[in-house]
Parts: C-alpha cells; sequence; structure tokens
C-alpha cells in the first residue's frame, strides 16, 4: 500500500528536522510502502542541506522528494504537493506541518479508523508541547485546539494532521485555493469542497500530532489577530461553500454568535482568566466576520 506524506516547509529547518526525526520513529507496517514529500516555499531552497542528509541516514527508512517552490503562499505549496503526489499515484495522502511532530503510531492509528468507519477523510488533534511555551499564555493556546468527540463525524479537516483517499483529488480535480494566500484557510475550503461532494471525514481522536509554538507567537496581541484572520476567512470560505447571499446571511448569524458568545464569557470570566481569553477570542472572530462581509481582507499571514 503506498502512503504519501506531504510537508510545506519556509526557513524552519530546526523544526523540520525534529518532524523528520519523529516520522523516522512511527510503527510501519511491511506492507505499507511509505514516501515523503517536502515542498520549499523559499527561492534558494533553505532545506536543501538538510534533505540531503536525511536521504543519507540509515536510521530514516523512508524515501524522500524534495522540490522547491519560489512562488510565495501556502496554497501554491500544497498544489505542488498534489501535483508530485499525482506523479506517485499513491492509496493514500497525509498532510502535517512542518512544525510538528507525530505520535509513534500515527498512521496506524488513522489506517485503523478507516477500516472501522470505511470513511473517505480522517483527521485529528494538534496538540500544542507545554514544553515550548510560557505558562502564562497555555490557557489561550489550548483554546485554539479542536476537540470533537471520538470517531464522530466533521465538516473539515486542517493540513496539520490530516490523511485522505488519492482517489478523491482525481475525481474530484480540485485544488488550494490560490486567493486565499494571505487569509489562511485555503485547507479547510479544500476538505470542505470534499466534505460538500459527499465524502465523509471522521474525527480521529487517537491521531495525534503535537506543535512547537514559536518565540513570536507567545503573546497576546498575536491570539487576537489569528483570531481575527479566522473570522475573515470564514466569510470567504461560506461563500465558496454556500453561494454569494447564502454566505453573507451565514456570516451575520455567526457574528451575532460570536456576540453573544463575547459577552457571556465576559461576565465568567469573573470566576476564571481562562473565560476572558474566550471573550476575546469570540470578540475578535466576531469582527473578522463582519469586517469580511464589507471586504476587508488581510494583507499579511499570521
Amino acid at each position: 500500500m503506498k502512503i504519501l506524506i506531504g510537508i510545506c516547509t519556509q526557513n524552519r529547518n530546526n523544526l523540520l528536522k525534529k518532524n523528520l526525526d519523529s516520522l523516522g520513529k512511527i510503527y510501519l507496517p511491511d506492507f505499507i510502502d511509505l514516501k515523503v514529500l517536502i515542498v520549499d516555499n523559499t527561492k534558494k531552497g533553505h532545506s536543501r542541506d538538510l534533505i540531503r542528509k536525511f536521504k543519507k541516514k540509515k536510521s530514516f527508512k523512508h524515501r524522500i522528494t524534495y522540490r522547491v517552490v519560489k512562488r510565495k503562499g501556502i496554497p501554491a505549496s500544497r498544489n505542488e504537493l498534489l501535483k508530485l503526489a499525482k506523479k506517485n499515484n499513491p492509496k493514500f495522502m497525509c498532510f502535517i506541518d512542518d512544525d510538528c511532530i507525530v505520535d509513534k503510531f500515527w498512521l496506524v492509528n488513522n489506517l485503523k479508523i478507516i477500516k472501522e468507519t470505511n470513511c473517505d477523510i480522517v483527521t485529528g488533534p494538534q496538540i500544542h508541547l507545554e514544553k515550548s511555551m510560557k505558562k502564562f499564555h497555555f490557557n489561550f493556546y489550548k483554546l485554539l485546539e479542536r476537540s470533537p468527540k471520538h470517531k464522530t463525524k466533521v465538516s473539515w479537516a486542517a493540513t496539520n494532521n490530516v490523511m485522505f483517499k488519492f482517489d478523491i483529488i482525481k475525481k474530484l480535480k480540485i485544488k488550494f485555493d490560490k486567493k486565499m494566500n494571505f487569509m489562511g484557510g485555503s485547507d479547510q475550503l479544500f476538505f470542505k469542497k470534499m466534505h460538500q461532494q459527499g465524502y465523509s471525514i471522521i474525527w480521529n481522536q487517537k491521531s495525534k500530532v503535537y506543535e512547537y509554538i514559536h518565540p513570536e507567537r507567545l503573546n497576546f496581541l498575536w491570539f487576537v489577530k489569528r483570531n481575527l484572520r479566522y473570522g475573515l476567512s470564514g466569510v470567504y470560505i461560506d461563500r465558496k461553500i454556500h453561494g454569494y447571499f447564502n454566505g453573507i446571511i451565514f456570516s451575520f448569524i455567526k457574528f451575532f454568535l460570536y456576540l453573544i458568545l463575547t459577552l457571556i464569557y465576559l461576565l465568567l470570566s469573573i470566576v476564571k482568566n481562562i473565560f476572558f481569553y474566550k471573550s476575546a477570542m469570540y470578540f475578535s472572530r466576531a469582527t473578522g466576520r463582519i469586517s469580511g462581509v464589507f471586504g476587508v481582507k488581510n494583507n499579511k499571514y499570521v
């Protein structure tokens, strides 16, 4: 069974090394033919020497294909991964982020869920590594982690932790939306389109990847900006999935819902600090939603 793991990277050799080290340690049954695809979104191939070292490593048994994409933007890099994958024609393809490490049984746990549920796509949690952040910031990072119940159906997946049947790509001929270069969320829209076409997405709580926190993100302002971006990108995604006018209606509904949640958690913040972060999160998303309806767009990926 041929399985591909796609990774986009940009000037993160220290984290990419940890990522590949974890992939080198995953449990791999004999019937799996695993290959790693890496797209480097830098002009001169910042990770080229690192990849050469891993190709020579005896302890790293997976094959690696490495490409440099000079055009800036995550959607372009992800589309290059799809292009490379088509040449390999795998049974399954996975996406993970370059700043993550994977659990030893991550791959087999995904295969197990696919067998048990007969789903088309399986996704799971991206857990922030507590040791890579200050305790003060831990609460609001926890709020960004998705936590549906194990084996429940969800409507979208992210490229930080996902595995899917590659036949879907060949049938739908879909790509990541390049217009979402700065707003983010092209992966959410990508998998929502699959879900819209009737392909099932299952949440696998046992499929775990762990994210290292970047020092520049260890502040409350970044948390607010990230949630503002979620609100802005949500408007575009809803328009693409539900149509322009229905997308606007959805955005207004979510705007008012977020405002209500903002007030509820603001009152509860008297009891616990974590509720203040929740209030700020929903207020930022509400602001993003209403701003997006009136044409405001991100000019920088946060």
